[in-house]
């Protein structure tokens, strides 16, 4: 099972590469593969299953999906002149990812819904097989048809 992580081209040239590589080495049973896009591209992503969690800046409108914010840079809670930089961000944030996908339940959940969304995609692949199928036996006997008709 492998999770897909897609993140801003923006942010990748900072240290997130190099930390999620960590998290590779000290998470080997957990694979990650990871999705460099633009943000439109990333929701689109997400969308169509290609993505499972996101980081980008700003907001992008996703709706029915669990949007969480991992820092804020407001205006208010920088007035005490403390410099935060950004590799210190990344690291908390993908700490805090950490943990919670160490969480059983949170696996448990993700394997059980990932199966269930597989099982789902090959009953409607099946299905789909079954009426092509259908139809090119039917134009097939067309085609056998029109041939004969040809030749009397």
């Amino acid at each position: 099972m492998t999770s897909s992580i897609g993140f801003c081209t923006s942010i990748s040239a900072g240290n997130l590469r190099a930390t999620l590589t960590e998290f590779k080495n000290r998470h080997p049973r957990i694979e990650l593969a990871t999705v460099d896009r633009s943000r439109t591209q990333l929701a689109t992503a997400l969308r169509d299953g290609t993505a499972d969690v996101l980081i980008v800046t700003g907001n992008i409108p996703l709706p029915d999906n669990n949007v969480r914010p991992l820092w804020s840079a407001r205006k208010r809670e920088l007035f005490n002149r403390r410099i935060v930089y950004l590799p210190y961000v990344e690291r908390a944030a993908l700490n805090g990812m950490c943990e919670e996908l160490n969480d059983p339940r949170l696996i448990e959940a993700y394997a059980r819904n990932y199966n269930e969304e597989r099982q789902r995609l090959a009953a409607s692949s099946t299905s789909t097989r079954v009426k092509l199928e259908a139809k090119r036996s039917r134009i097939e006997s067309e085609r056998q048809r029109n041939i004969d008709l040809a030749r009397a």
